[in-house]
């Protein structure tokens, strides 16, 4: 579930939080997306976020669409960017 969100340097900080029953503590991250992203799915606090388990990591998403994917230890070597020109 979103708990909180800010405006950082342009883009959208949500923070999540996991509360599930039987669990003693609970986690929380944040994901920063556009602000364009944010209108779009209509994220607020209180939207629910689904998660689903793929064999390189985690989907999260809200309302249908994929916010983010966060890679498990096995696809974080293969993951990578760079930037081309100058």
């Amino acid at each position: 579930m979103v708990t909180g969100e800010a405006v950082v340097a342009g883009s959208v900080a949500v923070t999540v939080s996991v509360a599930a029953a039987g669990v003693v503590g609970a986690a929380s991250f944040v994901v920063y997306l556009s602000a364009e992203a944010i209108k779009r799915l209509g994220i607020a606090v209180g939207t629910a976020i689904s998660v689903a388990a793929v064999a390189t990591g985690w989907i999260l998403s809200a309302a249908g669409e994929a916010l983010c994917f966060i890679a498990n230890d096995a696809a974080r070597p293969h993951i990578h960017s760079h930037r081309y020109g100058g």
